[in-house]
Formats: structure tokens, sequence, C-alpha cells
């Protein structure tokens, strides 16, 4: 009977532990509609805080992960610039040919767009430098960030959100369902071992 004990008190307690954890991480996304049970109301943490949720992680992301320096930053790299400057200038130049009286000589409308082009790539070069950024992060400032993921975590079925979470960390909850079969073994072994020094010291 003692050999069973010290494999029977930790068989148990991995059990009781590993279902316990289970069941503690099903009951995030788990049920979805609320189910009255004695009373109670039993719905899932995820789908009872969907929109609380999303609120957050929208606020978190905006003042945390995306800030207007940073995204200005990540836009305005060189070859941005280069590419607003240049698209500046082939407007401008093609602006003027085409604005130019059709009667005058092709060279010399050719002639006076590649001078409009000369002046607007200096020009455009000063803007991008001096004006772009404040430009930029006006931009950034009138997005709703926040509102954005906020509508677009609500906008995502409940089952979809379930789906990610699993997908993003699968493994972690695995291992969290293994350490309470783990932390139940051990809670077994102790309390077989209890059994045992309470039998040792004469009391059945």
């Amino acid at each position: 009977m003692r050999a069973v004990a010290w494999l029977l008190f930790p068989l148990i307690g991995a059990v009781i532990g590993w279902s316990t954890n289970v069941v503690a991480i099903r009951l995030l996304f788990r049920p979805r509609r609320p189910v009255r049970i004695l009373g109670l109301t039993l719905q899932g943490l995820l789908p009872r805080r969907h929109g609380e949720l999303a609120e957050i992680v929208g606020q978190v992301v905006e003042r945390e992960l995306l800030r207007r320096d940073d995204l200005v930053r990540s836009a305005l790299t060189p070859a941005v610039r280069e590419q607003v400057s240049s698209t500046v200038v082939r407007a401008a130049g093609e602006a003027a040919f085409q604005r130019l009286p059709a009667f005058l000589p092709a060279g010399l409308r050719l002639a006076v767009a590649a001078a409009v082009r000369s002046a607007a790539a200096a020009e455009s070069s000063r803007f991008t430098e001096e004006h772009l950024p404040a430009l930029a992060a006006d931009f950034i400032d009138g997005l709703d960030i926040a509102g954005m993921i906020r509508n677009r975590i609500l906008s995502l079925d409940l089952a979809q959100l379930e789906a990610l979470a699993y997908a993003v960390a699968r493994r972690e909850l695995r291992h969290i369902e293994w350490l309470g079969a783990v932390l139940g073994a051990l809670v077994g072994l102790a309390q077989a071992a209890l059994v045992a020094g309470l039998r040792a010291a004469g009391f059945h």
C-alpha cells in the first residue's frame, strides 16, 4: 500500500494540476456566450471583455508602440525623401511642358520644361528637408491609430481571436498546462511523504 501511495498520489496530483490549468486556459475563451449555472453567469474572459480589451490594446499600441516620432522617422527614409523630390520635379516639368502654348517649337517647350525641372529640383530638395517632417507629423497626428486598432479587433470574430491567441502563444499555453501537471505531481509526492511520515509515527 505504501508503494502504491508513492505512485498514486503524484499521478492523481498531476492529473488534477494539468486538468485544472487546461480548464483555466479554456475559460479565457469559452463559453463565448453567457451561460447561467446555479444562478451564476459564466462567460469566457475574452468574450466578456472584448470591447474593453480592444480599447486598451489600441491605446497601448498608439501610446507605447507606434509613437509619432518613430513613425515619422520610419516613414521619411532617404529613399522616401528622394521619391517625393523626384515626383515633384517630374510633375513640375510635365505641367510646364503641357501648359506652354502648342504653337511654340517643341525644342523651346522642352528647354523651358527642363529649366522648370532644374528649379524644382533645388526647391523640392529644400522643401523635403525643411517642411516634409512637419507635414508627416501633422498627418500622423490626424490618424486615430487607437481607434483603427480598436475597430479592427472588434471586427474580428471571437473564434478568430481565439485562433490568433493560440497561434501566437500555443507553446506557452502548453507549458502552463504541463507546469500544472508537474506542480500537481510535486504536491502528490508531498502528500505521500506526509502519509508515510504519519504512519511511521504510529498514526493510522
